[in-house]
């Protein structure tokens, strides 16, 4: 397994896709936490839309894993990148699907792992011909 950055040097159109999926997954976090947490309050779960809600934002977790797998199939897949964002989605998907037993809190660590995956995938994207990775900015963080 090659680090990041030299994947996504070797693969600029696989990091691209990759990004554009994490992009969209990143999006749906807010719905996923109103799910988590309506789960847990009576009131909400009650409400004839939560479990439409929850099988819609269940579905779009699907709809980007089903893109990834797509993805692997034809360009086939990389342990850099691919299967841990792999691994983020499915775990996405499993706490929206079994919201009513999913910590109270929503999403918790598996949020800020997405959101720092992403995060670092958009770090190996050229800005103005230069690599924000070439920045160092990773020892900062």
């Amino acid at each position: 397994m090659g680090s990041m950055e030299a994947w996504a040097a070797a693969d600029p159109a696989g990091r691209d896709a990759l990004l554009e999926l994490a992009e969209q997954a990143v999006a749906l976090q807010p719905a996923a936490e109103v799910v988590i947490q309506c789960a847990h309050r009576d009131q909400d779960r009650r409400d004839p839309g939560w479990a439409g809600e929850q099988e819609r934002v269940e579905g779009a977790y699907r709809v980007l894993l089903a893109q990834l797998h797509a993805r692997e199939e034809r360009e086939g897949g990389d342990q850099v990148a691919g299967e841990p964002l792999g691994a983020l989605l499915e775990q996405h998907g499993a706490l929206v699907a079994s919201a009513r037993t999913a910590p109270p809190d929503g999403l918790g660590q598996v949020a800020g792992e997405l959101v720092a995956f992403r995060d670092r995938l958009r770090r190996t994207a050229p800005v103005q011909g230069r690599v924000v990775a070439d920045l160092r900015a990773d020892k900062l963080l």
